[in-house]
């Protein structure tokens, strides 16, 4: 079972790869001055969120990996350790993924404001 949850994982990880590299559809064309912009900037996020992904799943694809090794391994073999956890750590993940997130509405604020508050033209 866990060999096909591992496989469904990368299977999934390798079609999400395929699809942000291929991309058999995208952005359709832009029709407004300020279409590359926007563009850009969810190309920006999206590159981030999507190598957070990728990230992800390896680590996930390794634990289950790391899991079926000591599931299978002798009698005589020291068992897997479990870490308690570590408020640090814990607390540096949720800090970086504020900023994360801070910082891609800040820069979309920025891109927003830029479109809804300029002046009229003449």
């Amino acid at each position: 079972m866990r060999i096909a949850l591992l496989l469904t994982i990368l299977g999934v990880l390798l079609m999400s790869v395929w699809l942000f590299v291929v991309h058999p559809w995208w952005f359709p064309a832009g029709v407004s001055a300020h279409a590359p912009a926007m563009d850009h900037q969810f190309t920006v996020a999206f590159g981030i969120l999507g190598g957070l992904f990728i990230a992800g799943q390896l680590l996930l694809a390794f634990v289950i990996f790391r899991a079926r090794a000591h599931n299978g391994a002798p009698s005589g073999s020291k068992a897997p350790r479990f870490p308690r956890g570590d408020w640090r750590f814990e607390a540096a993940w949720t800090i970086a993924t504020t900023c994360i997130f801070f910082g891609l509405s800040l820069a979309g604020g920025k891109l927003w404001s830029q479109i809804r508050l300029h002046d009229a033209e003449p």
